[in-house]
């Protein structure tokens, strides 16, 4: 099984040919088009220098893709995990021996996840010594090993160079819960998630209905945001403008970065009061319950009845909340 760095080095060879041979191309053509230019006699050159610029402009921006490109193969997320653990799920009616991997993410943060690798089928009665068998076979190969990881880029154009590997192994790829950034629908097979740019327009929408009910005339809107340019970030926000955009009632006066954590939604909760108080704004949006949930807690401990009256907006329907 390849590790971390050969799984890299070969995507990273893999595209090296074809974006050497763009910007080769690409140079190339800006040499040869301005060498044509400078060729001409002076009047003429005069004429055809504006031509030659326009046509430049798409050889520039091919070059830059290019360069682009083969910087982002060699920072897209992959990490090497360890399975910790193997073990058997035989109270369900399709017994499977799954792997409990833990990886480290490029913010630092340890994650956990949860691989199968073995299904039995529908569950029999005497099947037990053929279950334990499957999960000592796979304790003896995966237990205690190293594995890549792929895992949810914050930026959604990072997923690419995965989805193109996946499509050139003729595997069958289902999203689940982050999109990415591509044009070509091929690279998967299906998306499975939430509609996030609607989760963000209902509770823009909300909004309004709730100032429905009350006698202010503006609102000001704090704005607890996701990870920085995910896909739930950016369209949970755009959903939530477009919502309230044409209402002059209400304004955001601050949007901040809460990582979709609740230690972050807590620190950027203390940083709010303080900049504003808690007279300082009259609404609290939160790309998700977690930030809102540490939010919460400082709200709670502040013990000032100016927080009460704040209207709070999330997303998601943890049970905490």
């Amino acid at each position: 099984m390849e590790n971390e760095k050969q799984i890299r080095k070969r995507l990273f060879r893999r595209d090296l040919k074809k974006e050497l041979l763009l910007m080769l191309v690409s140079i190339g053509g800006l040499v040869l088009l301005w060498c044509l230019v400078y060729a001409l006699p002076g009047s003429v050159r005069r004429a055809m220098t504006a031509f030659a610029t326009i046509f430049s402009i798409p050889l520039l921006i091919m070059l830059y893709m290019c360069i682009s490109w083969l910087i982002r193969v060699r920072r897209w997320p992959l990490t090497e995990g360890t399975v910790e653990e193997v073990f058997l799920d035989d109270k369900s009616p399709l017994p499977m021996v799954f792997a409990r991997v833990t990886y480290d993410v490029d913010d630092g943060s340890r994650q956990q996840l949860q691989i199968v690798l073995s299904a039995y089928g529908d569950y029999e009665d005497g099947c037990e010594p053929k279950l334990q068998k499957m999960l000592s076979e796979n304790k003896e190969k995966y237990e205690n090993t190293t594995i890549p990881v792929f895992y949810s880029p914050a930026d959604p154009k990072k997923g690419i160079v995965v989805l193109q590997e996946a499509k050139k192994a003729e595997i069958p790829v289902i999203l689940m819960d982050r999109m990415v950034e591509t044009q070509d629908d091929s690279l998967y097979t299906a998306y499975v998630g939430a509609d996030f740019y609607a989760e963000g327009r209902r509770a823009g929408e909300y909004l309004i209905r709730k100032a429905e009910t009350l006698d202010t005339e503006r609102f000001r809107i704090v704005e607890i945001c996701g990870t920085t340019d995910s896909t739930p970030m950016r369209d949970r926000q755009r959903g939530f403008m477009d919502a309230i955009s044409q209402d002059a009632r209400f304004s955001v006066i601050a949007s901040v970065n809460g990582d979709f954590l609740r230690s972050k939604g807590e620190e950027c909760m203390q940083a709010l009061l303080q900049q504003y108080g808690a007279d300082g704004f009259d609404v609290i949006y939160s790309h998700n319950d977690s930030m809102m949930l540490g939010a919460l807690d400082v709200l709670e401990r502040a013990n000032d009845p100016a927080v009460q009256r704040i209207i709070k907006i999330t997303v998601d329907g943890e049970k905490e909340m």
